[in-house]
């Protein structure tokens, strides 16, 4: 591919010493650099077009590795489009040294959203993604399995993995991000035969008025599948062509423990345990749904 368009921007706040990633298949451009975001923290950042280089969808952070560096770390990221894959240095190894099971999950999370926006054509549907964190280590007890990053077990019921409050503290939070961002409506994911008190129409109503009244400012909370079952969802999504392969459900994903996560590919970044409770409400959901599962298990034990 020949480019012959003039140069511009297609994003501003580059580590202008770290090296710029640049890779192309067919039509598509791939861009990737470490980007300076506030706060002096130097993460890596990803852009894609679809039209040879006319146009870039939104830069995403590729992962919250939150490296905060006085200077110019030098260290760019690599990519190679055919094996979909990031490789670049950060802090990953801090957190698996002092065994933070928590943080390395929640990381691999938000490398797997990263990923999913910039492997689907959302350009222009989807603003940029932002991340709030929210520390209950000084409310919950440090032998609960959240704390641990330990969640029940496959066949465990669904009360096993109830977080009192999660939804309370959650929309709170979201609900002052969304304030200062003059944003209306709140949506949250609940599904169908939800068992716990914090998924109730009545909760959302009590939290809208609440939250409405104590920002000063209108706010709807909606739950748009708390009537569908999960089968359903994958109906729906596999209608509309979406990647599963991209999703993740998995409550302790091995991906988060890899020595080297940073150089995994978008379905190893996907890769799920088979042995939570959650993985076999997602095998369940496509067996149900009578759609062909694409996850990636690391056990199979359990799969029907």
């Amino acid at each position: 591919m020949w480019w012959t368009a003039a140069p511009r921007a297609v994003a501003g706040g580059v580590c202008y010493c770290c090296k710029t990633a640049l890779a192309s298949g067919g039509d598509a451009v791939y861009a990737a650099w470490r980007h300076v975001y506030p706060g002096n923290l130097r993460d890596i950042a990803f852009t894609i077009s679809r039209d040879g280089g006319r146009t870039f969808s939104a830069p995403v952070r590729v992962s919250e590795d939150k490296w905060v560096l006085e200077g110019c770390p030098d260290d760019g990221p690599a990519m190679a489009v055919d094996a979909k894959l990031f490789r670049w240095c950060e802090r990953h190894h801090t957190a698996l040294a002092r065994g933070d099971r928590r943080a390395l999950a929640e990381a691999a999370e938000r490398a797997v959203v990263s990923s999913f926006l910039a492997g689907t054509n959302l350009h222009g549907c989807v603003l940029p993604l932002v991340s709030l964190g929210v520390d209950m280590r000084d409310v919950y007890a440090a032998t609960h399995w959240a704390m641990q990053g330990r969640p029940p077990g496959y066949h465990t019921p669904d009360e096993d993995v109830y977080l009192p409050g999660r939804n309370v503290v959650l929309l709170g939070k979201a609900a002052v991000y969304c304030a200062a961002a003059k944003i209306e409506r709140l949506v949250i994911g609940t599904l169908a035969h939800n068992p716990f008190p914090d998924a109730t129409p009545a909760f959302r109503e009590a939290m809208a008025r609440a939250l409405s009244l104590g920002l000063g400012r209108p706010l709807q909370i909606e739950a748009p599948y708390a009537n569908t079952e999960k089968s359903e969802v994958i109906r729906r999504g596999a209608a509309l062509g979406v990647p599963f392969e991209l999703t993740l459900s998995c409550m302790n994903p091995p991906q988060a423990f890899s020595p080297q996560p940073s150089a995994l590919s978008h379905q190893s970044l996907a890769l799920h345990c088979g042995e939570c409770s959650k993985c076999r409400e997602r095998h369940d959901a496509f067996v149900d749904a009578g759609t062909p599962d694409p996850t990636s298990y690391a056990s199979t034990a359990h799969l029907r």
